[in-house]
């Protein structure tokens, strides 16, 4: 391939562009996220209902191959099975699929993200060259600070 054909590099968003620090993603984030939907639930309230949600992946859920596939990929399918979960865990017994969607929503919009470091490194690289980096995510805005 000739180089000067190339006229873009497309990137995986989320752990290739974008990091969620560890260990930030909390209760209380869950907590606001809920409350942003018109749900009231308490961080205390999350945090143990996600324990167990914790415990039950570990043992079930990442022993189906569909669902670990999905875990791994991190698809919006499985993330919505994992927010009506935790939803049910805490109470919510209505409209889990709506809920379920709009948490994973919120998460998507979070402001916590960051832009992987050496991700950085190789858009600043590409700049020089005129190849425009391409993302297909509502997050794409932080390419352009590069």
């Amino acid at each position: 391939m000739e180089r000067d054909k190339i006229r873009a590099v497309f990137f995986d968003v989320f752990g290739t562009l974008i990091l969620y620090p560890k260990g930030k993603y909390s209760a209380e984030q869950f907590s606001r996220q809920a409350e942003r939907l018109g749900l009231s639930i308490t961080p205390a309230n999350f945090a143990i209902a996600r324990e167990i949600l914790k415990e039950r992946v570990e043992t079930e859920v990442l022993r189906d191959p569909v669902l670990a596939g999905m875990e791994k990929e991190g698809r919006m399918a499985y993330w919505e099975w994992y927010y009506g979960e935790l939803l049910k865990l805490v109470g919510i017994k209505e409209d889990l699929e709506r809920y379920a969607a709009g948490m994973w929503v919120e998460y998507i919009f979070d402001p916590g993200f960051i832009l992987d470091p050496e991700a950085l490194t190789l858009l600043r690289a590409l700049r020089p060259q005129d190849i425009a980096p391409k993302s297909c995510t509502t997050q794409s805005s932080l390419i352009d600070t590069c």
